[in-house]
């Protein structure tokens, strides 16, 4: 265990050593390029911002300066693409899914009339994960089928692993996580082959976080290891770890659940340095802790914490984990008499 865990530190480790390099690179050359490869490159260091070195003010300042030179060439689909990044930035890292829809439907009429089927699939794609996040399922798996028969169209692998993922993303929200499977192992062989590290890793993740909500813990800790081999800064802050946790705890391996509830802990500092993102990313770390206040009967600990989150998954409709928090309140109701 120890070794595995070693080694599990120590790819992440060299994982994120070497975004700085990355960003350098491509800062180090812009100056020097014509405007459309400039765009294309400020894109590059606002994905780089959103998926690799977490840090939504960053990425949203090159993703606007990219916006802003794509205008005054009249090059749409560079500005389609800034707008792609700021969707999901504002999404996914901040927690704001109705701008992600609004940015995301912006880009497909900047697309409407180019023939530039990438990023029109990979638009859709975004569009799709907006909706799942807002619990609009119906419509989240229609924009998600479209990013797929754009990308299948346009014979671009990498999208249709991609749109794969929106369609699993869309099933496992709402708590049908065994439609999910088939697409999850699609998208992350696609992944793999065309080594996608955050394509693999979120969908190896979530593999295993249904597994986990299955009650097949052990076949969840195993996905998670592979995940782990692939994973990025943006992928660990989503509690994956806190994930392993609580199979740990339920397989009562519990110096393993307290190890990952605490690697989880310094996900949440490490892994960013916007204090928006963490704060975001902090406000849903709960863990194996809630079962432990049960079994202490810490009754109003577990109210404060859990009460405030239950309504915004209400909100949500994200399924499962308001089952979830429903059936905690229940223990604590109960407990209280």
């Amino acid at each position: 265990m120890c070794r595995r865990i070693f080694v599990i530190l120590f790819l992440l480790t060299v994982k994120v050593g070497a975004q700085t390099p990355r960003i350098d690179s491509i800062k180090k050359r812009l100056p020097g390029l014509e405007i459309h490869k400039q765009v294309n490159s400020l894109n590059e260091l606002g994905w780089q911002y959103y998926f690799y070195w977490v840090h939504s003010d960053s990425a949203l300042k090159y993703t606007n300066l990219a916006y802003r030179k794509a205008s005054q060439i009249n090059y749409n689909s560079g500005r389609a693409e800034a707008l792609i990044v700021q969707a999901g930035v504002e999404g996914r890292l901040l927690g704001h899914p109705e701008v992600m829809e609004q940015y995301s439907r912006q880009a497909i009429q900047l697309l409407k009339k180019e023939k530039d089927y990438k990023t029109l699939s990979m638009a859709y794609y975004s569009l799709s994960v907006a909706y799942t996040i807002e619990g609009k399922y119906q419509e989240g798996n229609e924009a998600a089928i479209k990013a797929t028969q754009i990308a299948e169209e346009a014979k671009d692998k990498l999208g249709i692993g991609w749109a794969k993922q929106a369609i699993a993303f869309n099933y496992f929200k709402h708590g049908e996580y065994w439609k999910s499977f088939p697409y999850l192992i699609e998208s992350q062989e696609i992944g793999k082959e065309l080594n996608d590290s955050v394509l693999t890793s979120l969908s190896l993740a979530i593999i295993a976080r249904s597994f986990n909500w299955a009650g097949d813990h052990q076949k969840a800790l195993n996905y998670y290891y592979e995940a782990l081999q692939f994973a990025t800064p943006f992928i660990l802050l989503w509690s994956h770890h806190e994930d392993m946790a609580y199979a740990h705890l339920q397989l009562k391996q519990y110096d393993s659940a307290i190890y990952y509830q605490q690697l989880n802990n310094s996900d949440i500092q490490t892994m960013t340095a916007d204090p928006k993102v963490s704060k975001k990313f902090a406000a849903f770390s709960k863990g194996y802790s809630i079962e432990i206040q049960l079994a202490k009967k810490q009754y109003d600990s577990i109210l404060v914490q859990v009460l405030p989150v239950v309504q915004q998954l209400r909100q949500n409709r994200d399924v499962v984990p308001f089952m979830q928090s429903l059936f905690v309140l229940g223990n604590v109701y109960e407990g209280k008499g």
